[in-house]
């Protein structure tokens, strides 16, 4: 940035502090969903605005809530939004696993079956409330059945803990069509996994 002639650098701490550069693009991504659910939604309270309501809208949680109960399409990434969202304490936790576990119950003896079970997982991890060692033996057979994908073998290892970066990389760099750092389940990362310079 250039300041009445001075260039000033301010990423150059980036280097020193790894959690610079993770609380900016953190930072980055909640703005990008605070100003989708106001746009959506019409109500300032979805920007932690809380001054005033620009209309008589509904909270863009509730939206995405009735759009995934109406069996609208891309009820997946909705859901993901809706995890953010309790990662970010904008929505009841109790809400979102009730929506996980009804598109669980959709998905039963369909192709989405695991993307269902792995989302509704990582609810519980997201929580702090850990799985149950039957939970665990489910996230690993999931991972036993799909060793030919690289997201799922990204997330099962998120949910289990035992991720590295190298799993991360490969899924970013095979899915060129997703954006995979945005995905909330990547936030269970440790952060140096994402960031591998510290």
């Amino acid at each position: 940035v250039d300041i009445g002639g001075d260039i000033e650098n301010f990423a150059d701490k980036w280097n020193e502090n790894i959690e610079l550069p993770i609380a900016f693009f953190d930072w980055v991504r909640q703005l990008k969903r605070d100003v989708v659910g106001f746009n959506k939604s019409g109500v300032s309270e979805d920007l932690n605005l809380y001054v005033k309501k620009f209309s008589e809208g509904e909270s863009y949680p509730l939206i995405l809530k009735k759009e995934i109960e109406h069996g609208m399409e891309a009820n997946t990434n909705k859901l993901l939004q809706l995890i953010h969202l309790g990662i970010e304490n904008k929505v009841d936790w109790e809400l979102v696993k009730e929506l996980a576990l009804s598109e669980f119950n959709n998905a039963k003896g369909g192709g989405n079956e695991n993307v269902a079970k792995v989302n509704f997982y990582q609810i519980a991890m997201h929580r702090g409330k850990g799985l149950s060692n039957e939970a665990i033996n489910d996230v690993k057979k999931i991972l036993s059945d799909n060793q030919n994908s690289t997201a799922f073998i990204m997330c099962c290892n998120l949910i289990l803990g035992t991720v590295t970066h190298e799993m991360i990389r490969r899924c970013v760099s095979e899915r060129p069509q997703d954006n995979v750092l945005e995905w909330p389940i990547v936030r269970l990362a440790d952060d140096c996994l994402l960031f591998p310079t510290c």
